[in-house]
């Protein structure tokens, strides 16, 4: 009686442990381990596809005498970033030994049994010892074996990593002796369907490239005559200097169209012509690509104000601007600065062509 009541607490004990253990990881996790199956789950089929075909070829090469093979103890090594929980692990089991009992039974002299009714939970016990196991013996296997008239034990291991499945296959017979082994590996993520995650990522990286509503440092070079209040103060045109900041890429409700505030500063041929424009504009698309990115060539147009020593004038341009990277563009602009018209200071005025070099923030 004591025997049995040892017995029944065991029992119990191995249970309440199991259904514990169904509950926790079997490690530390990276955001949870059922987010990273789903991420990599799908890309597994053309894996293991490759792996069935390589082990339908091989496996010819097993003697024509073998003809009932029993898939036991298949085992999977998970090296991602996350530990998979107990349910997990037992899904990912269930799917490799039906992908293997599907490719072994391409060969019609082949019959694959699971061994599903054998037991996980082995107790034994007598008046003087308790015997609790997992797993079978090898004597007890090959009476199993022997009984359901099986021929020889497949016991198949995979590994997965970032990059591919590694397949190992062993058989022996029934007296444990290897008869064949293999060693198969199919690349993941090889024209693998995208999962929802790497599309998402995938067009966050192109908005990072061109379209994210962002900044533009700015700095030009315009060619453009300087006046004297109504007079010309050179024949020939001067060079002036923008440093500004470009606020860009402020939503509209098209998806081709942005709005965007543009200021610079002036820097005029003489040390005093210092001056500054705020000029609010528009860019339309001209060119994007779906692969590339959004808003790859802009036409910009654009029209404001210019001060200098408390004067404003009008400031109007219109240009092209190219986005050769996430951060440097360059750009080509018509601009009219008018004549304010105010004798004693140098001012740009007139019509000019502006060239500029732009740093994405």
């Amino acid at each position: 009686m004591n025997i049995l009541y040892r017995s029944l607490a065991l029992v119990v004990l191995f249970v309440c442990s199991v259904s514990y253990a169904q509950d926790e990881t079997y490690g530390h996790t990276y955001g949870t381990s059922a987010a990273m199956l789903d991420e990599v789950f799908p890309k597994f089929n053309l894996a293991m596809d490759s792996i069935t075909s390589q082990l339908f070829t091989a496996s010819r090469e097993i003697s024509s005498n073998v003809q009932n093979l029993m898939i036991y103890k298949l085992k999977v090594k998970w090296l991602l970033r996350s530990e998979l929980k107990a349910n997990e692990l037992q899904f990912l089991t269930s799917y490799f030994e039906n992908r293997l009992r599907i490719a072994l039974a391409k060969d019609r002299r082949f019959v694959v049994y699971s061994g599903h009714d054998l037991r996980t939970l082995y107790v034994k016990a007598t008046d003087s010892t308790l015997q609790v196991k997992n797993t079978y013996s090898e004597e007890q296997l090959r009476s199993y074996a022997k009984e359901h008239n099986i021929h020889a034990i497949v016991s198949p291991e995979f590994l997965v990593t970032e990059d591919e499945i590694y397949c190992y296959m062993n058989v022996n017979d029934l007296n444990s002796i290897n008869i064949w082994n293999r060693e198969f590996r199919g690349k993941l993520y090889l024209y693998a369907p995208p999962s929802v995650k790497d599309l998402l990522r995938g067009d966050h990286e192109l908005k990072k490239l061109t379209g994210l509503p962002q900044g533009h440092m700015t700095t030009s070079f315009m060619s453009m005559q300087a006046f004297n209040g109504d007079s010309a103060s050179t024949s020939t045109r001067q060079a002036f200097l923008l440093l500004g900041y470009r606020y860009n890429d402020v939503a509209t409700i098209f998806d081709n169209m942005s709005f965007f505030i543009d200021t610079k500063l002036v820097y005029g041929p003489n040390i005093g012509g210092i001056g500054w424009t705020l000029t609010p504009g528009f860019g339309f698309e001209l060119y994007g690509d779906g692969e590339i990115g959004r808003k790859i060539i802009m036409l910009n147009l654009s029209g404001g104000y210019y001060m200098e020593s408390g004067i404003f004038t009008s400031a109007l341009t219109a240009g092209i601007s190219v986005k050769l990277s996430r951060i440097l563009g360059l750009g080509v602009d018509y601009v009219n600065f008018g004549n304010p018209g105010k004798l004693g200071s140098v001012y740009p005025a007139g019509s000019g062509v502006l060239g500029q070099i732009y740093f994405v923030l």
